[in-house]
Formats: structure tokens, C-alpha cells, sequence
């Protein structure tokens, strides 16, 4: 199984973030193919991606995620701005205003992994909402151009009560995400 923890977003903020997906598409249009744009309702907050992973490690996997999420405190999120990650340009992003209590929750289940011997990231954690993937540089220029100007858009605040351990299906229509467990905050 191809497996992440993630938080849902709500859906008032998925919508206005679908709204400026749809304007960014259309100002964007030039280069044909160039972006794959995230499904609505695909918008995530990925917390730990592990890939694929054993039938057999799925239940390991679930009581992580339960033990880490069990010890914090439901919190709210602020979306704000947008931007892009990579030179040349390979995502475009929604932001997340700088949280103490996602940083901490997002921290305690990456260690749990650790502990139990799945590699761990070689970058800090930064909180974003995926828009869009860039395939040609061209079309990254584009979508940097229009996004740049946006680095303070406000698209709202969600409140986090639960983590979600998603299966993820890959096909030629793109990626279907499944919940395999979520887990309440306190």
C-alpha cells in the first residue's frame, strides 16, 4: 500500500482555494500540459509521506499515527499565501501561517517512524496545500509570474480535530486517496 498522514481541510477553504486553481489555470493557460492541478478534493495537508508500504506494517503504521495525534490538543489553521517550491518551478503551493501545535504534532509522529525504522525526511516540515504539479519549466515560469503577487492571499482558517492515515491509488486519471484510519485529537 502506498501510504501518508495527513490533516483534511475544511471544505469552506478547499473551495477558495478551487477558486484560485481555476483562475490560475485560465491565466495560466499557455503551456499546454505543463501543470497537473490537484483535484479539490485531494487538497491535503501532508504531515509524513511513507510510500509504499508493507500489507503487514498498515496496523504498526495506524497505532503510530494513534499514540503521536492521542497526546495533542485540537488546533486551528490559518491558509494564507501562495507559492512555489523548486528551480525550476515543480510545485505551486497554498500556504500555512507558522503553527507551534502543527510543527509539534507533525514532529511527534515523524518520530514515532523514526523509532520504528522508517527513513525520515532530510528537510524541515513546511506546512502547504498542494495546488498544482509543474511538468515543463515553461509553464513553472508562468505559474511562478502569477503566484508571486499572491503571497499574502487569505483562503481562511480550518480546525484540526482528527489525522487521517490515507492509501493512495496512482492511475492515469491521477491519484484517489482513501482513508485507512483517523484518529481524534484530545
Amino acid at each position: 500500500m502506498r501510504l501518508f498522514v495527513a490533516i483534511e481541510i475544511e471544505a469552506a477553504v478547499r473551495e477558495r482555494i478551487e477558486k484560485m486553481r481555476q483562475r490560475l489555470r485560465r491565466e495560466i493557460g499557455s503551456v499546454k500540459g505543463g501543470i497537473k492541478w490537484v483535484e479539490p478534493e485531494n487538497t491535503h495537508l501532508t504531515l509524513v509521506f511513507l510510500g509504499e508500504t508493507e500489507d503487514q506494517r498498515v496496523m504498526e503504521v495506524c497505532r503510530i499515527v494513534e499514540q503521536a495525534a492521542g497526546a495533542h490538543q485540537g488546533f486551528d489553521l490559518e491558509i494564507k499565501g501562495l507559492g512555489t517550491f523548486g528551480k525550476p518551478v515543480r510545485v505551486g503551493w497554498a500556504g500555512i501561517t507558522p503553527n507551534p501545535a502543527l510543527k509539534a504534532l507533525q514532529r511527534d509522529i515523524q518520530d514515532g517512524f523514526e523509532k520504528a525504522g522508517w527513513p525520515v525526511e532530510n528537510r524541515e516540515f513546511a506546512g502547504h496545500l498542494t495546488l498544482c504539479r509543474v511538468k515543463l519549466p515553461a509553464a513553472g515560469d508562468d505559474l511562478k509570474r502569477k503566484i508571486n503577487p499572491l503571497h499574502d492571499e487569505p483562503f481562511g482558517g480550518s480546525f484540526v480535530d482528527s489525522v487521517c492515515v490515507f492509501e493512495s491509488h496512482l492511475s492515469g486519471g491521477g491519484p484517489t486517496y482513501t482513508v485507512v484510519q483517523r484518529t481524534m485529537l484530545k
